[in-house]
């Protein structure tokens, strides 16, 4: 996987700021994690890409430092037949607690993001701690002619590119972390 030069900018509203609250204080000595449905400005450039949280659906509370889903669930299908009622095109992603640790992308998390560029558009990963700190990526999968383009040759191992994300949070605060 490659880091990609540009950034996009998240935006949680306190909406969904409030849901991810409510998990750090409910699941304070455990990871959890959830599909974040997100909508964008359909930005062409990296640096104009504009994504806002729309809404988290948990899936799952794992262990102190281990969470996963499957993202073939019922409860998934559900939503997704449900989030078209208001015209939105919402796209989906990962948000997952570190909760006492740091905000990072793991060998793991960025394996993750690999992966799943392969089956999305694009796919947000988000990490979030009991600290409130949020991080954020966003993968891609390039096409040949964007590989040949980029590097002169085609190289599978770089046929998914990373990009960071500036987070903007949108939050009246009423959960501290000790």
């Amino acid at each position: 996987m490659y880091k990609a030069k540009g950034k996009a900018k998240l935006i949680i509203p306190n909406s969904t700021w409030s849901q991810i609250q409510n998990l750090l204080l409910r699941h304070h000595s455990t990871e959890w994690s959830g599909v974040l449905y997100f909508t964008d400005n359909s930005a062409r450039n990296i640096n104009d890409l504009v994504i806002t949280a729309q809404y988290l659906f948990p899936m799952n509370v794992g262990s102190t430092g281990y969470t996963t889903f499957n993202w073939q669930k019922k409860e998934v299908l559900v939503f997704e037949a449900l989030q078209d009622k208001d015209g939105l095109e919402w796209r989906k992603g990962c948000l997952h607690s570190h909760n006492s640790m740091g905000v990072f992308f793991s060998g793991e998390d960025n394996a993750d993001l690999k992966e799943q560029a392969l089956y999305h558009h694009y796919y947000l990963s988000v990490i979030v701690n009991n600290k409130q700190e949020v991080i954020a990526r966003l993968s891609h999968k390039l096409s040949t002619s964007e590989i040949e383009s980029i590097f002169g040759k085609v190289e599978l191992s770089k046929s998914v590119v990373y990009y960071d994300v500036d987070v903007e949070v949108e939050q009246s605060v009423f959960y501290q972390d000790n």
